[in-house]
C-alpha cells in the first residue's frame, strides 16, 4: 500500500509539473507567432485589435510664396479638420494599420489621395504644395501711333494684398491667399484715381489677367 500510495503521489506530481512546463510554454509559443502590428503570423489569420496612437499629418504651403494655407478644410472619412496657422491639420489618434484617403476642395476642383500607414511609427507627415491663384495687370499708354509703350513706375494697390509699382513693362502682380473671391484694383492716373474690379468668375486656370490701355498723361499728373 504505501508503495502505491508513494507512486500515486509522484504521478500526480509529475502530471502538475507537465502542466505548469505547459501553461507557461504555450503563452510564449503563442507570442512568438504575432508580428510587430499585433497581427497573427500565419498560419493563424485572426488579427488582435490594432495599436492605438497612430496620428497622420498633412501641410499645405502655397508653391509661389512657400506661406502657409490657413483655415483649408481636409476631410479623412466622417472628420473635416481646417488647417492652422502654420498650414497643418492633425488627424488622430485612433488610426491603425491601413489605407486612408484625404480630400479638400481647391480653386481646380476635389483633390483626393490615399496613404498606408503601418506600425513602424507613430507619426506619419505628409505634404500638399498647392499652385495660388494669380492677379496680372499691364498698363500701356494709349499712343496715337499705336505702339503702346508701358506705363512704368505706376503704383497699383489689389485692395488687402497691398501695393506694388509697375515694372518696364508695365506689369504687377499679385499670388492670392486662401480663401479665394473678389477683389478690387486702384491707381492714379492724370491724379484722378482709379478702380476695377477682379471677380473671381473671370479667373482663367486661376489666373485673372487684363491690360489697361491709358490716356497720355497731361499736366504732369501721375
Amino acid at each position: 500500500m504505501r508503495r502505491t500510495t508513494k507512486k500515486k503521489t509522484i504521478a500526480a506530481t509529475a502530471f502538475l509539473l507537465f502542466l505548469l512546463i505547459i501553461a507557461f510554454l504555450v503563452p510564449h509559443f503563442l507570442g512568438n507567432l504575432v508580428d510587430a502590428c499585433g497581427r497573427h503570423k500565419p498560419p493563424h489569420h485572426h488579427l488582435r485589435p490594432p495599436p492605438l496612437g497612430k496620428f497622420i499629418h498633412i501641410t499645405f504651403t502655397c508653391s509661389q510664396t512657400g506661406k502657409p494655407i490657413v483655415g483649408l478644410p481636409v476631410t479623412i472619412g466622417d472628420v473635416t479638420i481646417k488647417t492652422n496657422e502654420k498650414g497643418e491639420v492633425v488627424f488622430g489618434s485612433g488610426y491603425g494599420a491601413g489605407t486612408y484617403t484625404y480630400t479638400f476642395e481647391w480653386w481646380d476642383g476635389l483633390h483626393s489621395k490615399t496613404v498606408t500607414i503601418d506600425c513602424t511609427k507613430k507619426d506619419w507627415f505628409y505634404t500638399e504644395t498647392l499652385v495660388n491663384p494669380e492677379v496680372h495687370k499691364t498698363f500701356l499708354i494709349d499712343t496715337e501711333n499705336n505702339n503702346y509703350p508701358p506705363v512704368v513706375g505706376l503704383d497699383v494697390t489689389l485692395v488687402g494684398y497691398g501695393t506694388k509699382t509697375t515694372d518696364e513693362n508695365g506689369y504687377v502682380e499679385w499670388v492670392l491667399d486662401y480663401p479665394f473671391g473678389d477683389y478690387t484694383l486702384e491707381w492714379t492716373w492724370n491724379s484722378v484715381p482709379a478702380s476695377e474690379p477682379v471677380y473671381w468668375k473671370d479667373f482663367v486656370d486661376g489666373v485673372w489677367k487684363q491690360t489697361n490701355k491709358l490716356e497720355p498723361k497731361s499736366g504732369g499728373g501721375k
